[in-house]
């Protein structure tokens, strides 16, 4: 009798993944079935001065490219900051306060009515003008 897998029953099951697990050195075509080789390509974003250097998995006979985890998130990231750079993407123009150490600027309470009492803010700098912010909820 073959012991079989019974997904209803794996509703309490825990599953634990190593650091690695996402992290694929090597990778097999799913066409070709043959090991496929790291390489290094540019890719440039559509409408953008950006590009952005990642590993691919490259099947040297159909041609055919994977990403693993780690890279994929990096293009994932990328082309949100290059949507967000576009000039046609969707933007909210405040201006600054300045408190005598400090610019300050509001948030819209319309983004921010759902943030609980004491949210906080997460900066992070792209350049010397641009900078993603993150509401964190209280």
């Amino acid at each position: 009798m073959k012991n079989e897998l019974n997904i209803e029953k794996l509703e309490g099951a825990k599953f634990k993944f190593s650091k690695e697990a996402f992290r694929a050195k090597s990778s097999y075509c799913s066409e070709c079935k043959k090991k496929m080789n790291i390489v290094k390509i540019e890719m440039d974003f559509p409408n953008s001065s950006m590009y952005l250097k990642i590993d691919v998995f490259r099947c040297d006979i159909c041609k055919k490219e994977y990403l693993n985890f780690e890279e994929a998130k990096k293009l994932d990231k990328a082309l949100i900051i290059s949507r967000l750079m576009n000039e046609d993407s969707y933007r909210i123009k405040k201006s600054l306060s300045f408190d005598g150490n400090n610019y300050i600027f509001r948030i819209p309470a319309g983004i921010a009515k759902n943030l609980g009492k004491n949210p906080n803010v997460e900066m992070v700098p792209i350049s010397s003008k641009d900078l993603l912010i993150h509401i964190n909820e209280g």
